[in-house]
């Protein structure tokens, strides 16, 4: 009896020795070395052709001795299974914070002023750019700055606006005007030359005003001279010269230039007589 016990421990023992043997097979065959697959990478300006057994890119990329940054780009992602012809790129993407000084513009500011002529204009303050600090943030992808980002700016110093004054003509309400009458005329155009004038034209007009932008021809018996007017189309300007030709609902408006004058031709206007 007791051989047979012993006998039975000893067959239990051979079994589970088989049944270890045959398991460890087996894993064996599991864990064994995996099939090669050559896979393209593309990185940091190369390109290789690498033989590998590993099963995810990530892992790939690591037997290679690449490395990925935090901020770098890996396509496809890290976690794809490796197959055979698989290509796959890193792309370095670079963050820097710089600070520079830069130009602030200078804005151009126009003054109606009545110490010029209506038309005319003169630079009083030629101004001058400002200064400022600012912060950008550069990405760069395989070396080339892909995305500029402003982060923040400090004015050191401001800008100073470029001063045109400009002519209006005689002093107007700053809101408009007042119309005391309302005239609608036919509107010829001159300019101060000879073309226009005849030739012992000097550029003043029969009041002794200079002819040009703002100063128009009239019938003093429809509007006596020096009458301030806006005319609808063209502007302020003033009744200040008399013509053969200007005679009854007719103006001649001034003009810098012979060419100006022409382009102007003739046409129909609304004239209206401004109230002092």
């Amino acid at each position: 009896m007791h051989l047979q016990q012993k006998a039975k421990k000893v067959l239990a023992a051979v079994v589970a020795a088989g049944m270890v043997t045959a398991a460890t097979a087996g894993y064996g065959l599991l864990a064994g070395p995996q099939e090669e697959r050559e896979i393209t990478l593309v990185v940091d300006g190369r390109t290789a052709c690498i033989k590998t057994t590993a099963a995810t890119l990530g892992e790939a990329l690591q037997e290679a001795g690449v490395s990925v940054g935090p901020n770098d780009k890996v396509f496809p992602d890290l976690d794809v299974p490796v197959t055979n012809g698989l290509k796959a790129r890193v792309m370095r993407i670079e963050i820097r914070e710089v600070t520079v000084q830069e130009q602030i513009a200078r804005q151009t500011v126009r003054k109606a002023t009545t110490s010029l002529r209506p038309g005319h204009s003169r630079l009083s303050d030629p101004g001058e750019d400002g200064l400022q600090k600012v912060t950008y943030r550069l990405t760069y992808a395989d070396g080339k700055r892909v995305m500029k980002e402003r982060l923040s700016s400090e004015v050191i110093r401001p800008s100073r606006p470029r001063v045109v004054l400009y002519g209006k003509g005689s002093p107007l309400p700053s809101r408009g005007f007042f119309s005391r009458k309302v005239l609608v005329m036919t509107a010829t155009a001159y300019d101060p030359g000879p073309r226009s004038c005849g030739p012992h034209a000097n550029g003043r007009t029969s009041t002794g005003m200079r002819a040009g932008k703002g100063v128009v021809a009239v019938d003093p018996r429809v509007i006596p001279l020096g009458t301030k007017l806006y005319i609808e189309g063209y502007g302020f300007a003033v009744a200040g010269d008399t013509g053969s030709a200007i005679k009854g609902a007719k103006i001649d408006l001034g003009h810098e230039s012979y060419a100006a004058a022409l382009r102007f031709g003739r046409r129909p206007v609304v004239v209206h007589i401004i109230e002092d």
